[in-house]
């Protein structure tokens, strides 16, 4: 799993390296990715960076080209660039999302990394760590949710449920809609709650997941809960099983 690690690790700070928010090209709008959105070239040139690293360990499912064939029957779950909206509107949280998993999909090992921050979440069996890209793996720390209380959530697709977020107004809940799912879950352990509203794909879930495995979780094909806090899981369970 080391070797994997580390295979994200270069790759991602090779696509950063490519990114350059002041030329304009990479937002060009290429085509319908595999997930159902408008892939941009960024979206694209951050998948031929890390493909070309990552195929040695397995069959890639990325949501811009779908199936990418590898050399391992062990299967990687990619998002390439979560959150492109995010950097095409040079707003500064977008990242990628991986997850090597088993044939039959249990996941051995998940990174999320920060492009703009430099944050990153890995995870296998053997530890969960949180450092910065550009630094060694060996100045990372545990993963772990923070000590102190926190004030606000983060809510993604917040736009698409009114109901909802006139819910967490009514039960004081805080949050903000910073629009790149999987980053968000890997800050689960920092904040109050993350919820999502909307399908569920193994792109940008599946590494979020694994990292969060340790907190309270729901998810079904409409909707996404994670929670430190068993309080407010059950508070928020209620409110998004109502009918309506």
């Amino acid at each position: 799993m080391t070797n994997f690690v580390g295979s994200v690790l270069e790759a991602t700070k090779e696509a950063i390296r490519a990114l350059n928010p002041q030329n304009s090209t990479i937002y060009e709008s290429l085509m319908v990715g595999a997930g159902g959105d408008v892939s941009l070239k960024a979206d694209l040139m951050c998948e031929e960076i890390l493909s070309a690293r990552l195929r040695h360990f397995g069959h890639i499912h990325s949501e811009e080209s779908g199936l990418i064939e590898g050399e391992s029957q062990d299967i990687i779950y990619l998002d390439p660039l979560d959150g492109s909206t995010n950097l095409s509107s040079l707003i500064p949280y977008y990242g990628t999302s991986v997850a090597l998993c088993d044939p039959e999909g249990r996941t051995k090992a998940a990174a999320v990394i920060n492009f703009c921050s430099g944050e990153t979440f890995i995870k296998t069996d053997a530890f969960a760590l949180h450092g910065s890209i550009w630094q060694p793996i060996d100045t990372f720390v545990p993963i772990r949710p923070l000590e102190h209380a926190s004030k606000i959530g983060i809510f993604e697709g917040s736009h698409r449920n009114a109901p909802w977020v006139l819910g967490l107004h009514q039960k004081g809940l805080k949050f903000r809609s910073p629009g790149a799912i999987a980053l968000s879950m890997a800050y689960a352990h920092n904040v109050s709650f993350v919820l999502f509203d909307g399908e569920i794909r193994e792109y940008d879930t599946k590494a979020g997941l694994f990292l969060c495995s340790d907190l309270h979780i729901h998810h079904d094909e409409r909707a996404l809960l994670i929670s430190r806090d068993p309080i407010i899981f059950e508070n928020l369970l209620e409110l998004i099983s109502q009918k309506g």
